[in-house]
């Protein structure tokens, strides 16, 4: 357990960008941990992206209508 007695979870260290798998609210869990990570960490840059992506495709798809 790390200090200060929080649990974490499994794999979810600042150094890896790899997250599977990965959905919306996930990503959005990954952003609230790694809030603080300043220069942004792999794992908060992926979550980003992830997001970005999301937004996009919506944006697209509410075009369409």
């Amino acid at each position: 357990m790390p200090k200060g007695g929080k649990t974490r979870w499994v794999h979810d260290d600042c150094e890896t960008s790899l997250v599977l798998p990965l959905d919306i609210k996930r990503a959005e869990g990954i952003l609230a941990i790694h809030a603080q990570c300043d220069p942004p960490c792999p794992r908060k840059i992926t979550a980003c992206k992830y997001l970005d992506q999301q937004r996009a495709t919506e944006l697209r798809l509410v075009r369409r209508r």
